[in-house]
């Protein structure tokens, strides 16, 4: 049986998505619970535990400090347990630690992959604009001064939306087989309580390339970057040609779409 996770987290809490020696890691807590769950129900059964542990997969592997309003992540649970998906969501907010939310958990079909279906993902990027400090903010914005030029990074944020190279845009250790991606939507948007909201909407997504697009909207907001800067680093640019990095603490995984 296939199942289909919705998740929510608090990136602060965790070394990421993906498994890693001696971290706390959304993905190891996840395939933790699940262990346990089943080691529970197969006990009801009669059965055993199995031999090989339930492995889960992300719709993709978002960094330390990263937040997700609606991570998808699939694994595939033996049919040999019968399992309830009501009850698998409650059982799973029971066992996970603070700091990672199930929203969702359906059956869906056995090819179905998180990772490999998905169609567009839209991350969010959040810039808070004034004097004073974060309060209740903290650890979920990027804090920015009031003296940037919004509507001159509304310009910038334009200039991101088709299929561009962005090789400039790609960690240092960055290893895509390719650095081409298209951007269906690219945006910049005023929010509540002196808060910007940057939206990015695409197939996928190169390692840390949504937050060095933030730092570089910073920049040029800043007046440390034009336009036409911006429009070079598209075009092939190195990534020794960019910025600073935003910081994790701004960065949420909104949604992924599925067709």
């Amino acid at each position: 049986m296939r199942i289909k996770l919705t998740l929510a987290y608090d990136g602060a809490k965790f070394s990421g998505w993906q498994i890693q020696p001696g971290q706390c890691t959304v993905q190891g807590e996840l395939e933790r619970a699940l262990a346990i769950l089943f080691a529970s129900e197969s006990k009801k059964q009669g059965g055993a535990d199995p031999s090989d542990p339930i492995h889960v997969t992300g719709s993709g592997r978002t960094d330390a400090g990263v937040h997700a309003v609606a991570q998808v992540a699939s694994f595939s649970w033996p049919d040999t347990v019968p399992l309830d998906c009501g009850y698998l969501k409650r059982s799973l907010n029971g066992i996970t630690r603070r700091g990672v939310s199930v929203l969702a958990a359906e059956v869906v079909e056995d090819s179905f992959s998180a990772r490999h279906a998905a169609h567009i993902k839209c991350y969010r990027y959040d810039f808070l604009l004034r004097d004073a400090a974060p309060t209740y903010e903290d650890g979920l914005v990027w804090w920015i001064r009031p003296a940037v030029d919004v509507p001159r990074m509304k310009e910038a944020a334009a200039l991101f939306v088709g299929t561009h190279d962005f090789s400039a845009f790609q960690a240092a250790d960055g290893c895509a087989a390719t650095t081409i991606r298209s951007i269906e939507s690219s945006a910049l948007e005023a929010g509540d309580n002196s808060l910007l909201h940057y939206r990015i909407m695409g197939k996928g997504f190169l390692k840390h390339m949504v937050r060095s697009i933030a730092g570089t909207l910073y920049e040029v907001g800043a007046g440390k970057r034009t336009l036409s800067s911006v429009e070079k680093l598209l075009s092939g640019g190195a990534r020794d040609d960019i910025g600073q990095t935003a910081p994790a603490c701004g960065l949420f995984l909104e949604s992924v779409r599925y067709l």
